[in-house]
């Protein structure tokens, strides 16, 4: 048994201190219910608890979860910290909620946003504003304020996010955690993203945490590199509209290393056919006024 108290153990401890019989699952999950009502009247991360979550079995039984506002959980407040929605209730849960169930994970309640997930603090006029756990009286950082702040005051193992413009990286910088906000659409999101640029994603005391919480949101393995698990296939680009010019990129990492900003001035060229890259950048004119952004995950 770890000497950590329960409430501190990281996620990957829990994990394998129950699966090894040397640790209730339950007990971090009381430990951090126990944190909340002692802590959490000064530091108002949460909107919402459950007092009876409960640990289901799985590969990540004990662990617990906090949930950002913006994301639904079935049978939890979801008003998005406005009062157009101060009285809905959730009937579903998000994909990464799901999952997270689905690997034994406890959902401890939903934690505190700006309204509509909309600044770079954690105010609204339904709850009162989420402190810092650090420092009372300075921001835990937005929009994603609860979850960072639940998590760095010992009130949850682990946190969902959101980030369209920082709402993640803002708060795990102001409260001192590890977040990280995927590639959109990473994480499946059932709302409709106006802006296409929404992504959830962990937030953890440690990078290993957010990589094990990371693995369950997207229904991988965070053991691949280590257990010689077969590598997934290799990610590659394909056309779209404002790319019409590229037919097949196989080797992204190769494309990526390339400096500078290219135009078209020919015919379209199939860059899966390229030998290196000196041969695909004599196919372009470097044009300062046009950047191309290489994205790959």
């Amino acid at each position: 048994m770890s000497d950590i108290e329960p409430a501190w153990l990281s996620a990957v401890e829990v994990a394998r201190l129950v699966r090894g019989g040397m640790l209730d699952r339950q007990a971090v999950v009381q430990a951090h219910l126990e944190a909340i009502e002692r802590l959490d009247r000064r530091i108002h991360a949460y909107i919402h608890v459950d007092r009876n979550a409960i640990a289901p079995e799985g590969e990540f039984s004990g662990v617990t979860m906090a949930v950002k506002d913006s994301q639904p959980v079935a049978g939890m407040p979801y008003t998005y910290a406005t009062p157009s929605w101060k009285d809905r209730i959730a009937t579903d849960d998000a994909v990464a909620v799901e999952r997270a169930r689905a690997a034994g994970m406890a959902i401890l309640g939903k934690t505190n946003i700006p309204e509509l997930a909309a600044a770079i603090g954690t105010t609204n006029t339904l709850f009162p504003a989420t402190q810092n756990p650090w420092r009372e009286g300075i921001t835990p950082g937005g929009s994603s304020g609860g979850s960072a702040a639940a998590v760095a005051a010992g009130m949850a193992t682990v946190a969902l996010g959101g980030d369209t413009g920082g709402s993640i990286r803002i708060p795990a910088s102001c409260c001192g955690v590890v977040g990280l906000r995927p590639t959109p659409d990473r994480v499946p999101n059932e709302e409709v993203d106006v802006t296409v640029m929404q992504s959830r994603g962990p937030m953890a005391r440690s990078v290993a945490d957010a990589r094990l919480l990371f693995s369950v949101m997207t229904a991988t393995s965070p053991m691949a590199t280590v257990t010689g698990e077969p590598a997934p296939a290799a990610i590659t680009i394909a056309p779209t509209r404002m790319m019409p010019w590229i037919a097949l990129v196989p080797d992204i990492s190769g494309v990526c290393r390339m400096v500078g900003t290219f135009e078209m001035t020919s015919k379209p060229t199939n860059i899966a056919s390229t030998k290196n890259v000196s041969s695909l950048r004599s196919s372009f004119v470097m044009k300062k006024t046009r950047r191309a952004a290489w994205l790959a995950h």
